[in-house]
């Protein structure tokens, strides 16, 4: 016998989820409270789900207006094999998707910014590495269906002498 894990979290700003997972035996009830008192409508409640592990999950629903859910106090209750889980609803949590959304836009500016230290570095020292340029493309067009550039993934190093006029590729074995 497995006790269910809990959770309550925000979809949007009308609607909070109650995911109750990890539970055995299968019986498990999930219900809604707003303010002490039981709610009866506006609720969607899952079928429960099997976990690869042998244990199951279930999830609940509630749509409430941004303001009800502000002003009042909402509760999942979670019971399995005759004990009760509560846990409460807090209003204004952020979306898994916004979160989702920031980590990945931190990430890619965390990834041009090191390609544009290596490229100026190098540029500094006389040199150009033509790879970090590719490289931001490559990544780029992991996102896109089409690709944004067709640069091509091999390594070339340029010499430069004058920096408008006077450019030279290295050969593989040549250093800067």
């Amino acid at each position: 016998m497995f006790p269910p894990e809990v959770s309550v979290f925000q979809k949007d700003s009308s609607s909070a989820v109650c995911h109750a997972t990890g539970f055995f035996p299968r019986g498990v009830e999930i219900s809604w409270q707003k303010n002490g008192e039981d709610l009866h409508e506006n609720m969607d409640l899952r079928e429960t789900l099997p976990n690869q592990d042998g244990t199951f999950q279930k999830r609940s629903i509630l749509t409430v207006s941004p303001e009800d859910l502000k002003n009042n106090k909402y509760t999942c209750v979670v019971q399995h094999l005759g004990k009760d889980i509560e846990r409460e609803v807090k209003p204004g949590g952020r979306s898994f998707g916004v979160i989702i959304g920031v980590f990945v836009a931190v990430l890619l500016l965390v990834l041009i910014g090191c390609v544009g230290f290596f490229i100026w570095r190098k540029k500094r020292n006389g040199c150009i590495i033509i790879q970090y340029i590719s490289f931001i493309f490559q990544v780029s067009n992991l996102f896109y269906s089409t690709p944004l550039h067709p640069l091509t993934p091999h390594l070339r190093v340029l010499k430069v002498k004058h920096p408008h006029t006077d450019w030279k590729e290295l050969e593989a074995n040549e250093r800067c």
